[in-house]
């Protein structure tokens, strides 16, 4: 089930820690990243028993900032998201992308999705690749010059994998 992220929702999440390379994705626990998951582009993520098992979130809160200044030309929906630290690498990834890629394409009425993702970050290229994303570029992170792929995927290739 996939709803508005709540507060208490996004307290929940601001506390996510992840380990090893991954620790990249994690929240800095303050009032700003609330705010942030309160900014009406993020929906949590809750399985069938209600449990709280991620986070997407769509449009500029869904981008990175990049030293170069073409890395968001093509019109496509921006879609990011985050998964439960202790459910990764657990082989739930693609029912969890499906789901959120369904989701935005009923409420955004999108025909092109783009997300952007960590090159060192195999297992989540693995995974996109599998879903029909195809790099489009490479970019840097403005901040941390992190190496970063942009990846997109055409709605017709959405239902190719479905």
């Amino acid at each position: 089930m996939i709803d508005k992220m709540t507060k208490k929702e996004a307290i929940i999440i601001s506390r996510w820690t992840y380990d090893g390379i991954y620790r990249m994705y994690s929240f800095i626990q303050d009032e700003d990243t609330i705010q942030e998951l309160m900014n009406g582009d993020y929906y949590s993520y809750r399985n069938e028993d209600s449990s709280l098992l991620g986070y997407f979130c769509f449009q500029s809160s869904a981008r990175i900032p990049t030293l170069e200044k073409d890395a968001y030309v093509l019109e496509a929906l921006d879609i990011g998201q985050g998964m439960e630290p202790s459910q990764c690498g657990q082989g739930k990834g693609r029912d969890f992308m499906m789901s959120g890629l369904k989701f935005a394409g009923t409420l955004f009425g999108v025909s092109r999705f783009r997300l952007s993702v960590a090159c060192f970050n195999e297992r989540a290229i693995h995974l996109y690749k599998q879903l029909g994303f195809k790099v489009q570029k490479e970019v840097t992170h403005a901040k941390s010059r992190q190496k970063f792929y942009i990846m997109l995927k055409d709605e017709e290739e959405l239902s190719s994998v479905i």
